[in-house]
């Protein structure tokens, strides 16, 4: 009866009363024994911690301001001018030399700008013309998660942040970009020069995206 820990079994033929007392008082100590158990454990168990509410991150909102002018002539201008805050991705492939010393790999960057727009609409004679400027400046250049993931996976990642950051006498790529510089302008790195070629490829699709 010890070993099964429960108080059903078999009475014994003969002393029925006797054993069937001795069981009723197992049954009881056993039942004790749970509820001391259940009641200890309940003490020590641990209060879950409420987890912080982290509050996502709110997108910086653009800014504008209208003015209104007529000329002599009875020509209204309006102009709308739009601050805004804004990160876009470029995407190029980093491809070998003629040496093919390794295969052609995608990389991204993450380009964050500063811009302003200038929409200015010229009313005359009951026409419309409308004209739209965008000055902006970067303010920084940054390869994605995956794109350093991958580098590093395939042994290129060395020459990606090379190529990006310079060393000795070379200046970095993005260092160059963030002069500003035409991307005409910009030398690439040497002993980076397919990684240096792959940012200005990059950087330059992400400018287009900017201006779509």
């Amino acid at each position: 009866m010890k070993k099964k820990q429960t108080a059903e079994v078999d009475v014994v033929s003969g002393a029925t009363y006797s054993s069937n007392g001795i069981i009723d008082a197992v049954r009881e100590a056993l039942n004790h024994s749970i509820e001391k158990q259940k009641e200890k454990a309940g003490k020590h168990k641990a209060t879950p911690k409420p987890k912080p509410t982290v509050a996502p991150t709110k997108k910086p909102q653009p800014t504008s301001s209208t003015t209104e002018d007529t000329t002599e002539d009875g020509t209204k201008v309006v102009e709308k001018v739009t601050n805004y805050e804004k990160q876009v991705t470029g995407n190029a492939t980093c491809y070998p030399d003629e040496d093919e010393d390794f295969e052609s790999y995608p990389i991204s960057l993450l380009v964050n700008i500063t811009g302003q727009k200038l929409t200015r609409t010229t009313t005359k004679d009951g026409q419309d013309t409308v004209e739209e400027t965008n000055t902006y400046k970067v303010d920084t250049i940054a390869f994605t998660e995956k794109t350093k993931t991958l580098a590093a996976r395939e042994g290129n990642w060395f020459y990606l942040k090379r190529a990006a950051d310079g060393f000795g006498k070379y200046k970095g790529v993005f260092g160059q970009l963030l002069l500003p510089k035409e991307v005409g302008q910009v030398d690439v790195v040497s002993s980076a020069t397919c990684s240096s070629v792959a940012i200005l490829d990059a950087y330059k699709n992400a400018i287009e995206q900017l201006e779509k």
